[in-house]
């Protein structure tokens, strides 16, 4: 039997390469999910020491020197502007918390040279040293491009920063994958942050959502990430397979990483098969085990993070 899915992009027009190839609107924000809106990998989790994304959606962390404590979602936001959710940092060990996201580079864009761009962000109880590069992976300096960087002060109470920087004449590397946007410092060990906004010009303008609403900016997370369940009944009575061709919701940036768990069966092995992974989606199959009624439950992530 073989089961399959639509997908989002088919039913409502979204096309997972739109945004890196489109004309910017004035104000429009580059950085996805700068509002923190989104959570597919868990709304918290233990503070991790090499760079990684763990719970919001395109941003990851990491903390040096030992750290230890908890990141995650706060519903701690400045007064009045719109926020629902913040990225909190419990890490009151370690030597420094370092945290960061990216702009996807097409070989169209976005970024132009000679050009100003503004990066703004909310900051509580925190300060650090803001940075732009060009680069091939997260907190790597193999072959970067930098093209700025702003010491955002300590201070007590929720702050919008601004940082300003020009790419004059310089172009990303071959090999460079992304423009990353980080932050780090001792004093982010216990700060939180919210309103992450990247967008061309010399002037910060009020915070947007790169996807224009919240099921807009969970498509384009996906287009990076995305969590998945499969169900599955078999009604026959003899052996066999049961097969089904998930397919994803926005298709990915490049074929995923993928990883499968067995939740449950009963009559079927527990042994997930994949085969056929493409950026659309995949195909798997379980071994029936008895010629009796069956099931199973999986769940799957696809990660095709920069």
């Amino acid at each position: 039997q073989i089961v399959n899915f639509g997908r989002l992009s088919d039913a409502y027009g979204f096309d997972g390469n739109e945004f890196q190839t489109k004309a910017l609107a004035f104000g429009e924000n580059m950085l996805i999910n700068g509002g923190f809106d989104i959570w597919q990998r868990g709304t918290s989790t233990t503070a991790v020491t090499s760079a990684a994304y763990t719970t919001a959606d395109r941003f990851w962390m990491l903390v040096t020197g030992g750290g230890a404590g908890t990141i995650g979602r706060s519903t701690v936001v400045p007064t009045g502007e719109g926020f629902a959710y913040s990225f909190f940092m419990n890490t009151t060990a370690g030597t420094n918390a370092f945290m960061g996201t990216s702009v996807e580079l097409t070989k169209d864009g976005p970024f132009k040279t000679d050009t100003d761009y503004t990066a703004s962000l909310w900051i509580r109880d925190g300060g650090g040293n803001l940075q732009a590069y060009y680069r091939n992976t997260i907190a790597d300096a193999t072959d970067q491009v930098a093209l700025g960087s702003k010491l955002l002060p300590f201070n007590a109470g929720w702050v919008k920063h601004e940082f300003t920087f020009n790419t004059g004449s310089n172009v990303p590397n071959a090999s460079n994958t992304m423009l990353a946007l980080d932050i780090a410092g001792a004093d982010m060990l216990g700060a939180k942050t919210t309103g992450w906004k990247l967008e061309e010009g010399a002037t910060a303008t009020p915070f947007t959502r790169a996807g224009n609403n919240i099921a807009g900016e969970l498509a384009m997370c996906q287009r990076y990430y995305e969590y998945g369940e499969n169900r599955g009944d078999w009604y026959v009575h003899n052996a066999g397979n049961y097969s089904m061709s998930p397919q994803y919701l926005v298709e990915k940036r490049v074929v995923p990483t993928l990883t499968t768990t067995n939740v449950s069966v009963v009559n079927m092995s527990t042994t997930i098969t994949t085969f056929t992974e493409t950026t659309r989606g995949f195909a798997l199959y379980h071994g029936a085990l008895a010629t009796a009624n069956g099931n199973f439950v999986d769940n799957w992530t696809a990660d095709a993070e920069l």
